[in-house]
């Protein structure tokens, strides 16, 4: 299998024949006829100066999409009668079609912006050049505030203590991600790598291939992915009592695996595609089109997939633009095979308001009751994203996710911006609306009654986004539609996100209607997930809210300890300390087994992963990778989970 990562590669990748399916036969004459278009239309594009208008505040969209007083305009907004569209999505291509316009509509904003700090056309030296004045800049950034909360804002002794010693930390163990990030693009290394990955890693990424059976040999008829899927697709249970907490809560081991899978996946995606589908973009930005009254203002609710960017740029650019995005995209046609061997649909939805490889992705079986909405975390030699995670500027949500108070802006800005470009969309819409499209396809095969579930998933910068979604969708259920329902929520090295109010918000909505959880899986050892102060989920401590180590988590974590430990912790303050939690599968977990070719490569990745958790540091930021996190799910084993001591 080979899904690697094209800013990786010296020469073009080869199509990995064992990925390839009787049902991808289609695609592939559309991905070939689509490179033609492509190349067609680029040779005769104009290109009208770059334009940036001016961005208004998007704020008061949170509060006026479901008040609005004046009847829907359908020609404008026909997804507000999306099950009487349904009749007109028909095939699966078609859906992905909508979806990819719909995506591809988000350009308009990120053209707007200015071009992204580091390009793939940059020398060794230019990107560390950039690295060292991104480090710079958040040194200056973040002691500036720090001084300032000191002099002017009110505060304890303690209080500011946690000021600076945040500030300290966080930019210590930023400075290490930097030295980090500079060795991993080094072009010797990424030479070195490519011939590795390429060898024994499968093609992978950087962030996947220490682990390369995270998707190898995974089919649709291994029991494991039978028994999540069924279990995906499963009805919500009968509500009962939904606040007695002696009823047991499960936690379904199949279905972890499968979210993951789908998390990990989403790192086979880089920033290429959408950068040169951004440039075709800006050389043909008309600022008059931008302007126009049906697109002078951030458009809240789905117009005609692809209309605001055909109309901005031209059909035949917009038409460059989506192949740009998804057919001629090899990562993404990788990622779209893997999820047919698992018998499902892939598409990228949004670009999360970012111009790095930052995403959100669905997954969906066109035959089943369910959808996957995956989001990406961070890359390990992308220092931009690094410094977002590590940058908190705590910034209010009470206006996009009701009874919240402060959330990292950092996480905040990408599903919820304060600021778009005119005729933009919140990313957050975009999502919404690509999930009621796909659900009214769903439903059109399905009797009537029929409900789709909605799960959620992600790792490192993907959790505290989806975390973000799941907060507004639990709170705003209608934002789907009345015949989706929000299931869990999958998460795996979850950051600290929010304050302490936010936090009693979300878990007291979280079983208001509902038996749902949001599963914060972590690894022990993870830097990210346990290493920033997060006292806020602790209730026994009272601090003031300008405390920095009063941050905190959403949802249950359940806290994965390798040997000599070989247990499951849970903690958190979603449900009262000791409720009954129990893991189960639907497959028999073997203890051995006859040794294989599989099995032994398996055993060599662990040793190489338990030797690098050993090394001081690097163990900590190496326990955030997916690798680590694979393996340990390997590792969990069913019953009753133990709660941690308080």
């Amino acid at each position: 299998m080979d899904l690697g990562d094209n800013r990786y590669q010296d020469s073009p990748r080869a199509r990995p024949e064992s990925l390839v399916s009787s049902s991808d036969s289609e695609n592939d004459s559309d991905s070939q006829s689509g490179t033609s278009a492509v190349l067609q239309s680029r040779g005769s594009l104009a290109s009208p100066p770059y334009f940036t208008p001016a961005n208004p505040d998007v704020e008061s969209l949170a509060r006026t999409n479901s008040t609005m007083s004046s009847p829907p305009r359908t020609d404008i907004h026909p997804h507000l009668h999306l099950e009487s569209r349904a009749s007109s999505l028909g095939s699966t291509s078609s859906l992905r079609n909508d979806l990819q316009w719909l995506h591809a509509d988000e350009l308009v904003a990120l053209a707007q912006k200015q071009r992204p700090l580091v390009a793939p056309t940059d020398s060794y030296v230019v990107l560390v050049t950039k690295m060292l004045n991104r480090y710079l800049r958040y040194l200056t950034t973040t002691w500036a505030r720090c001084l300032y909360s000191l002099v002017f804002l009110p505060s304890s002794l303690f209080d500011k203590f946690s000021m600076v010693a945040f500030a300290f930390f966080s930019s210590l163990i930023l400075f290490c991600l930097m030295l980090s990030c500079m060795f991993l693009n080094l072009p010797y290394i990424v030479r070195r790598f490519n011939a590795w990955s390429a060898k024994h890693g499968g093609g992978l990424t950087m962030t996947n291939a220490a682990y390369p059976s995270i998707f190898r040999n995974t089919t649709a008829n291994e029991p494991s992915v039978i028994a999540a899927r069924e279990a995906l697709a499963r009805p919500m249970p009968p509500r009962g009592n939904i606040h007695d907490q002696e009823s047991p809560r499960i936690f379904n081991l199949d279905v972890a695996k499968f979210m993951f899978q789908c998390a990990a996946l989403m790192y086979e995606r880089s920033s290429s595609p959408l950068l040169d589908a951004l440039e075709t973009t800006r050389n043909n930005f008309d600022a008059a089109a931008v302007k126009s009254p049906e697109n002078s203002s951030v458009v809240p609710d789905i117009a005609d997939p692809g209309r605001v960017l055909k109309e901005v740029v031209g059909t035949e650019a917009a038409r460059a633009v989506s192949e740009c995005l998804h057919l001629c995209n090899e990562e993404e046609n990788e990622m779209t095979r893997f999820a047919a061997k698992l018998g499902m649909k892939y598409s990228t939805v949004s670009e999360l308001n970012s111009q790095t490889s930052a995403c959100a992705g669905l997954f969906w079986d066109p035959s089943s009751t369910y959808i996957i909405l995956a989001f990406k975390g961070t890359e390990p030699g992308e220092f931009i994203e690094w410094t977002d995670d590590f940058t908190y500027e705590p910034r209010d949500a009470g206006d996009w996710i009701r009874g919240f108070g402060k959330v990292h802006g950092g996480f905040m800005n990408r599903i919820f911006p304060r600021k778009l470009g005119v005729g933009s969309r919140v990313p957050y819409y975009t999502i919404r609306d690509a999930v009621r499209h796909t659900a009214a396809h769903l439903l059109e095969k399905n009797p009537p009654g029929t409900k789709i579930n909605l799960w959620l998933t992600g790792h490192s910068l993907g959790t505290a986004v989806a975390s973000l979604v799941y907060a507004r969708a639990l709170n705003e259920p209608r934002d789907f539609g009345p015949r989706v329902v929000l299931r869990d929520a999958f998460m795996f090295g979850t950051p600290i996100i929010c304050d302490v109010p936010s936090a009693h918000a979300f878990h007291n909505r979280l079983y208001h209607d509902e038996r749902r959880t949001l599963w914060r899986i972590t690894n022990a050892y993870d830097c990210v997930a346990t290493a920033l102060p997060d006292w806020g989920d602790d209730l026994r401590m009272t601090l003031s809210p300008s405390n920095l180590f009063s941050f905190a988590h959403l949802g249950v974590e359940l806290q994965m300890h390798p040997a000599p430990r070989n247990k499951v912790i849970i903690s958190g303050n979603a449900m009262p300390h000791g409720s009954p939690v129990f893991i189960e599968t639907a497959v028999r977990q073997l203890d051995g087994g006859a040794a294989t070719s599989a099995s032994q490569e398996i055993e060599q990745a662990r040793q190489k992963i338990a030797f690098l958790l050993k090394v001081p540091l690097l163990g900590r930021l190496v326990a955030h990778g997916t690798a680590p996190y694979w393996d340990e799910l390997q590792r969990v084993q069913t019953g009753r989970v133990e709660w941690e001591d308080q």
